[in-house]
């Protein structure tokens, strides 16, 4: 008695699940994608585990040192977009309403990930400045700042999008970064 009730289950199992099975056959099977998604922005990055300059991210220039020092600032940069254009603006005492940097530069593609030019900003605090570079001469302590960026930069260094979202879709977004140095001026360079 029970082996009719198994062959009615294997037989109901069979009238049920054989069309779909057959069905799965006669669909067609489709393996290429027609439309690929456009690529997406990556983020390029300051790699501080090469030889960033100076190492110390604060710098003292103490009372007793003449004449006043050159400061010299630099770090590699990095982007898995290796035709991406990346530019460095550099910052001192950095304050959202002068918004001004104090330099601008552009890190042209090289074809691999990491640039083969350099960030790097140069002050000598013993010559005749302006204003911001002015500031690291007065005795105090100020904030020299990178930004690192592959896009543009909007109001208040916001990287603004590649591409903006339209109907509903998703915006390619441009990156920033930052690095900063911190300068503890001690007495007025140079001396008056």
């Amino acid at each position: 008695m029970l082996s009719g009730a198994r062959t009615l289950a294997s037989t109901l199992l069979l009238l049920i699940g054989g069309p779909c099975t057959l069905g799965a056959c006669v669909l067609p099977q489709e393996d290429r994608v027609l439309n690929f998604p456009p690529l997406r922005n990556r983020p390029p990055r300051i790699m501080e585990e090469l030889n960033v300059k100076p190492d110390n991210r604060v710098i003292e220039i103490p009372v007793n040192v003449d004449p006043c020092p050159r400061l010299e600032f630099g770090f590699f940069a990095e982007d898995p977009d290796v035709d991406d254009t990346l530019n460095v603006r550099w910052f001192i005492d950095y304050h959202v309403l002068q918004n001004l940097g104090v330099a601008e530069q552009t890190l042209s593609p090289s074809g691999k990930p990491v640039r083969d030019d350099t960030g790097s900003y140069t002050v000598d605090l013993a010559g005749a400045l302006t204003e911001p570079e002015a500031r690291l001469q007065l005795v105090g302590t100020h904030v020299v700042e990178a930004i690192l960026f592959d896009g543009r930069l909007g109001p208040q260094r916001k990287p603004l999008p590649r591409t903006p979202a339209i109907d509903g879709g998703v915006e390619n977004p441009s990156y920033a970064v930052s690095y900063a140095w911190v300068v503890q001026t001690m007495r007025s360079c140079p001396l008056p």
